[in-house]
């Protein structure tokens, strides 16, 4: 083997520890959204707060975190129903609904800086 493929393979062994570590960064991200979505998510029984969750995954190459839920009413809840409902979304006009209660949107928008700076952390931790 000569150094020119000792570099590469270096390379390659680099490249995918930053992989990982960019993988992990969005998860940890991920994470922090479902924290405050939580927090803010209107509570009755608590099965949607509780069923809340980040999943990690691989777009192509690419890392991705989603955040949120599998339960059915969940949009409602997050968008409103009817005429009260958010006015970007069709609804029903035959009566008069509920109003939102976001909790996933105010969760991404807080944490929209947090996103890039705890990938940013995890990347580092390898290239040091």
């Amino acid at each position: 083997m000569n150094d020119m493929d000792k570099l590469i393979t270096l390379l390659q062994a680099q490249k995918m520890r930053v992989q990982t570590a960019a993988s992990m960064g969005i998860f940890k991200a991920g994470l922090l959204v479902e924290g405050d979505a939580k927090r803010l998510c209107p509570v009755d029984t608590g099965r949607l707060r509780s069923s809340i969750t980040t999943e990690k995954r691989m777009d192509g190459d690419k890392p991705v975190a989603s955040v949120g839920t599998n339960v059915e009413y969940g949009p409602y809840v997050e968008l409103g129903t009817g005429q009260s409902g958010e006015p970007s979304v069709d609804h029903r006009v035959d009566w008069a609904g509920q109003p939102p209660k976001p909790f996933m949107r105010p969760a991404m928008h807080a944490n929209r800086d947090n996103i890039a700076q705890v990938v940013a952390s995890e990347v580092r931790k390898v290239l040091k």
